[in-house]
């Protein structure tokens, strides 16, 4: 297995990143298991989750794939510092069931979203947390031309980097990172910490390709 560092920050991972959005709906836990043990005995080191997962989403089955996620890390504690755990916190959309409806990225929310995670998946860290689609306008789902006619009222990005910032000083958070979105628009909206636990860093989380589509990191390894 090959590995490489995810951008700028100390996250070291395989290549290859084990999915998880299946546990819970098309995968049961003694499956998701299965599947976890098979990628470590190939080397892989990073697994994705979401607060949103398992697929298609439901109220019935929301949080499910942490918790299973959750369950097999109670149980391997020793070899939780191995892994790097991936995790979102749902943006705005079709899921009113998700903090009561109060699905907006904010200072409010982003505390809220991660201590659920860090519950469900029976840690006390997260390595890299990302805001899974971003509130503001972004062209997705195969549009790549920017219509402004599209644009609407968000949370500004600075108001949520910096809560993620929060959360990494106060250690709940290795790194942070918006998905689905444009990095050159929001690599430069704020200083994070450098690592997880430290005080304000002098730089700014930048990805590593500029003209990447992923976010404040570059999720392309």
């Amino acid at each position: 297995m090959n590995y490489r560092q995810l951008g700028r920050t100390d996250l070291r991972v395989s290549t290859l990143c084990l999915g998880s959005m299946t546990w819970g709906e098309q995968n049961s836990a003694s499956q998701a298991f299965a599947q976890i043990e098979r990628a470590k005995a190939y080397g892989i080191n990073f697994i994705d989750t979401a607060e949103m997962y398992p697929v298609p989403p439901r109220k019935e089955t929301q949080g499910a794939t942490e918790a299973i996620l959750g369950t097999w890390l109670g149980k391997n504690r020793g070899r939780r510092d191995k892994l790097v755990i991936a995790s979102k916190i749902a943006g705005p959309g079709r899921r009113e069931w998700i903090r009561g409806g109060d699905n907006h990225v904010s200072k409010r929310t982003v505390p809220w979203a991660i201590d659920d995670s860090l519950k469900r998946l029976q840690t006390d860290y997260i390595d890299l947390y990302q805001i899974h689609w971003p509130e503001r306008y972004v062209p997705a789902f195969g549009a790549w031309q920017y219509d402004p006619s599209k644009e609407r009222e968000a949370v500004p990005i600075l108001e949520q980097v910096e809560a993620m910032g929060a959360a990494i000083r106060a250690g709940a958070l290795a790194q942070a990172a918006e998905s689905a979105a444009a990095s050159r628009r929001a690599a430069r909206a704020t200083p994070f910490p450098r690592s997880r636990g430290e005080g304000r860093g002098e730089g700014r989380l930048t990805p590593a390709r500029p003209t990447t589509p992923r976010g404040f990191l570059s999720r392309s390894v």
